[in-house]
């Protein structure tokens, strides 16, 4: 939940330090193992993880993104391109991945690992109801596409009683109060989490996982100009994982059905005009899992929130949006049953 965004999705700055760039004459090496020329124009993107250095590359032949991506994962990111070719040959709204010119998806150079998609031009999430429609169905489209397709056991992971979420609420705790700086204390973290997850415990026994994008928020989608604010492309497949649907459901309704103002002004709740296009895009859950969707939505802020703290955010920053955490589960426990109702209906998935 990053306050700075005018637009606020949850995505996660990692702290205040500086962000990792990518120099012209290193992109233009870059671009040459991909087969193009050299770029006549590059633009550094200043969202995302500021250790994932990102630039739009101008070329004759087009436009791109051009990402180097943390030591040591080439092989996720071989696995990832995989994905994303096969989601775009579906039809599915993806970027297309250029191939280096020995044939790989990705470019291994000094220790790092260089990945060049399509630029999809386009316009942020305009928080209306059509443009959650949207992002409803192409979530649930994806899940479709991706639902029989095989993964390494080591994609593994959920935001549901997460020992890696534990880890860093325990370093929260002992920071003490000083870690939040605002009206919602770490220890309330830890309380709001616990309890949510063992509400949802016994909902996630036994359901099989699936891939999942793994951070499908506003941020990371582009969509059309006109009035319908569709989904034209989803970006940043790096958090794919094997997780329930219906939990990636939870999580990204929290996301698309912020109003633009929830950050900046705190203590407000979700829009429900936007969750509930949200929620019919995606389509009907069953009632068993409707009735567990608010503690999912309660583990998930939780968990973002802590994310954004343990790396960085500090003082007025930090009060704030812990101002803004504590009125969204105050929002989410006052709405359950409207939750609940806004995303069942007669015919579940």
């Amino acid at each position: 939940m990053d306050e700075s965004e005018p637009d606020p999705p949850l995505d996660s700055p990692e702290g205040d330090g500086g962000r990792a760039t990518l120099e012209p004459e290193l992109v233009a090496e870059v671009l040459a193992s991909f087969g193009l020329p050299s770029p006549t124009r590059l633009r550094t993107i200043e969202r995302g993880s500021r250790r994932v250095p990102k630039v739009v590359v101008e070329t004759p032949e087009g436009a791109f993104v051009l990402k180097r991506r943390r030591p040591g994962s080439a092989e996720a990111a071989r696995f990832t391109a995989g994905l994303q070719r096969r989601l775009a040959a579906s039809g599915c709204p993806v970027p297309r991945v250029r191939s280096t010119i020995e044939g790989d998806a990705v470019l291994e150079r000094d220790g790092h690992t260089f990945e060049l998609v399509e630029f999809i031009a386009g316009e942020r999430y305009p928080r209306h109801p059509a443009a959650a429609a949207s992002a409803g169905r192409t979530l649930v489209r994806l899940h479709e596409e991706m639902r029989n397709l095989a993964a390494p056991e080591r994609l593994h992971g959920s935001y549901h009683d997460s020992p890696l979420v534990r880890e860093v609420l325990q370093r929260l705790q002992e920071r003490g109060e000083e870690a939040t700086g605002g009206s919602i204390t770490p220890s309330t973290l830890v309380d709001r989490y616990e309890r949510a997850a063992e509400v949802a415990a016994d909902w996630f026994k036994e359901r099989p996982r699936r891939l999942v994008h793994g951070d499908y928020h506003p941020g990371n989608l582009i969509c059309t100009t006109d009035a319908t604010g569709s989904v034209r492309a989803v970006l940043d497949w790096e958090a794919v994982r094997l997780d329930l649907p219906q939990a990636e459901f939870a999580a990204a309704a929290v996301h698309f059905a912020l109003p633009p103002s929830a950050v900046p002004a705190g203590r407000l709740g979700l829009d429900e005009s936007l969750l509930t296009a949200f929620a019919e895009g995606f389509g009907p859950l069953r009632r068993d899992t409707a009735e567990i969707v608010p503690d999912l939505m309660i583990e998930s802020v939780v968990a973002d929130v802590a994310f954004l703290l343990d790396g960085g955010v500090r003082g007025e920053r930090a009060a704030r949006l812990g101002d803004t955490l504590e009125g969204l589960l105050e929002w989410i426990d006052r709405q359950r049953n409207a939750i609940s109702k806004i995303v069942r209906a007669v015919s579940p998935r």
